[in-house]
């Protein structure tokens, strides 16, 4: 499975916010979240193939380091859904 933050930023809040999503299961991005320090509770959409995070600049920052891909808003859902609907979850 791979990890992906998109480059758009969303004011939300008073704060600027970037999604974190993945080609595989939930599990498997709750798993990612925690080790940059977020919590399970903070899944939007969980259960769907929308299923996200939303990322503060800092935490978009850790979420490169550990090793997700950097996509345009506009590539983040094909690359994330089309998977997801097709039932083409990448397993560990």
């Amino acid at each position: 499975m791979t990890f992906y933050v998109d480059r758009s930023i969303h004011p939300f809040r008073g704060t600027l916010y970037c999604h974190l999503m993945t080609d595989g299961t939930d599990a498997e991005l709750i798993k990612f979240a925690e080790q940059i320090g977020m919590n399970r509770k903070w899944i939007q959409k969980a259960g769907t193939p929308h299923a996200h995070f939303d990322l503060a600049p800092s935490l978009r920052k850790r979420a490169v380091t550990a090793g997700a891909v950097e996509v345009r808003g506009r590539e983040l859902l094909p690359l994330v859904i089309t998977p997801k609907r097709e039932g083409r979850f990448a397993t560990p």
